[in-house]
């Protein structure tokens, strides 16, 4: 069975890929979303999914394409999880006059959690 690695190594992995160990509730977390798991034959597979702009953390699932199910609880620590900020994040763009922000070119604060941590 495969070892978690060593705390110091899980912050230089988070630390790489500029993940916030403090925005998450556990150092496992932050690294789970920052650290793919490697499978010699498959290559690089997502353990978690974290969707920065929503807050969302996701669960991907095999499917012939994306698909995932939203965590309320994390795995690691069994902390509960933000509430997904989905609905805010439609509704803040719809205010701001887009009709379509999945397909449109929207403000870049909104690609990122910037737009709701300030």
């Amino acid at each position: 069975m495969e070892k978690w690695p060593t705390e110091e190594s899980m912050i230089a992995a988070c630390e790489a890929q500029g993940i916030t160990i403090e925005h998450h509730c556990c150092l496992r977390l932050a690294f789970a979303i920052s650290h793919p798991s490697e499978v010699e034959h498959q290559g690089q597979n997502r353990i978690l999914d974290w969707i920065a702009s929503w807050n969302e953390y996701r669960i991907p699932i095999a499917y012939d394409g994306y698909a995932s199910t939203v965590m309320e609880y994390c795995p690691f620590c069994g902390k509960g999880l933000p509430e997904s900020l989905n609905k805010r994040w439609y509704e803040q763009l719809y205010a701001l006059g887009f009709s379509d922000p999945g397909d449109e070119e929207i403000p870049e604060e909104y690609e990122s959690d910037a737009w709701w941590r300030n």
